[in-house]
């Protein structure tokens, strides 16, 4: 094999391949560890067992407050929200029906040539 360094080089391609290997590995390694140890702190087992006790905690008290709730008075505010949804239907599709009614008389006074000046000879867009 030739001599790298008669081709024009200055250092041996090689061994300068080697030393960029282990540097890059290094590199690799040093990295990998610096996550790991960010990872594995002490404190965060602390942190993990206190929010398990914070949850246990909160599930304590919201079956408290659950058990403190008048099961009477949550039926009847849903009979009243339910009442009112009802209603509120009603008067939506009373709407909707007085809507319908209103089209109908006016597409029968159009025919007529009543209303709107579209009716028959009645002069619309198309007129002159």
């Amino acid at each position: 094999m030739a001599d790298k360094r008669a081709v024009g080089h200055a250092y041996n391609i090689d061994f300068l391949n080697v030393v960029f290997a282990a540097s890059s590995l290094f590199v690799l390694f040093s990295t990998v560890w610096m996550v790991w140890d960010d990872y594995d702190r002490e404190w965060k087992n602390y942190q993990r067992q206190f929010s398990a006790l914070e949850m246990e905690v909160t599930r304590a008290s919201l079956a408290a407050e659950q058990a403190n709730v008048d099961q009477a008075q949550v039926a009847a505010l849903t009979a009243q929200r339910d009442a009112a949804a009802r209603r509120q239907v009603g008067f939506r599709l009373d709407d909707v029906w007085r809507r319908v009614r209103l089209r109908l008389v006016l597409r029968q006074r159009r025919r007529r040539g009543g209303v709107g000046g579209r009716g028959r000879g009645g002069g619309g867009r198309g007129a002159a």
